[in-house]
């Protein structure tokens, strides 16, 4: 990505006052936090899978339109520009898939945001007539497949089953695979081509995601409860902590073949490199950095 593609930052100077003294501090935008001042961000994009084919022989999702209905009024006031895609084939999901990560130009926005809302199992979401492979997904918008998201964050945020267990308490970690591909970014240092991803898993693997008929899917309605009450000062990886904070007080014993509870724990899949506020107002008011760039120090 041409380094010059991006204007200049120059530092801002801020005055913070505490009780005790007032405190003049540079702040580095780029040393710690990504640089969330474009407006709008960038695009959010909405797979709706809620119907399927008969032959598929899956269920109708019912409830999944009030996740999309909460997702797209969120994604709005946070500054993006929301597209929906309701019940489509394998085919039209990759058709779109392609065409973000390679026929639009990123170099004016500042981040990326992709969210399915299916059913699923392992790393598989389903489309209307089949099955969809999420790390392949993922893998479109790398350095080096999507350059002009090199650098900046891409958020994916997957509301399916992951599996065919129900969690009855018993805890699951996730992990992260990397590859050292290298892609420049924005400020010209060489970077791991799967950096700056944030995955957002509605549970862990080999686990079954609730969804309620009425209200919506657990993990949907917390993470939209959560990042409304605290964008303004709190950053992407400690509000999805308070996600998982409010998912744990979760269960459901709404079951026909025994009365076990049943618990969902969604994982993080963290590659971002720097911290990741919406706005550059949030990050004044989270105090993510230190005085004079706390990261070259």
């Amino acid at each position: 990505m041409d380094r010059h593609d991006k204007p200049h930052q120059k530092p801002v100077k801020l005055i913070l006052e505490n009780t005790h003294n007032v405190e003049q501090m540079l702040i580095q935008p780029d040393n710690c936090i990504y640089n969330m001042a474009k407006i709008p961000h960038g695009y959010a994009v909405i797979f709706n899978q809620e119907k399927f084919t008969t032959e598929s022989k899956l269920e109708a999702r019912e409830g999944s339109c009030v996740d999309v209905k909460k997702l797209e009024r969120l994604f709005h006031s946070l500054n993006y520009i929301v597209e929906i895609f309701n019940d489509f084939t394998s085919e039209e999901i990759k058709h779109k898939v392609t065409y973000y990560s390679k026929h639009i130009n990123h170099k004016n926005y500042d981040s990326f945001i992709c969210v399915f809302l299916s059913h699923g199992i392992y790393r598989y979401i389903c489309a209307k007539d089949g099955l969809i492979d999420v790390d392949k997904v993922f893998q479109q918008f790398c350095g080096h497949e999507c350059p002009t998201l090199a650098g900046k964050p891409k958020i994916f945020i997957i509301q399916a089953c992951r599996g065919k267990k129900y969690d009855l308490g018993v805890d699951v970690v996730d992990s992260a695979r990397t590859e050292n591909i290298k892609i420049s970014d924005d400020l010209g240092c060489n970077l791991p081509s799967e950096s700056d991803f944030l995955l957002a898993y509605a549970t862990t693997n080999n686990y079954k995601a609730f969804r309620n008929p009425k209200s919506g899917s657990w993990y949907i309605q917390d993470l939209v409860t959560v990042i409304e009450k605290y964008h303004s000062r709190m950053d992407l990886l400690r509000m999805l902590t308070r996600v998982n904070y409010l998912m744990a007080q979760r269960e459901s014993q709404d079951f026909h073949d025994d009365d076990s509870v049943k618990k969902q724990s969604p994982s993080i899949v963290s590659r971002l490199r720097r911290d990741l506020y919406f706005s550059m107002d949030a990050a004044i008011i989270g105090r993510s950095y230190s005085a004079i760039s706390p990261l070259s120090a």
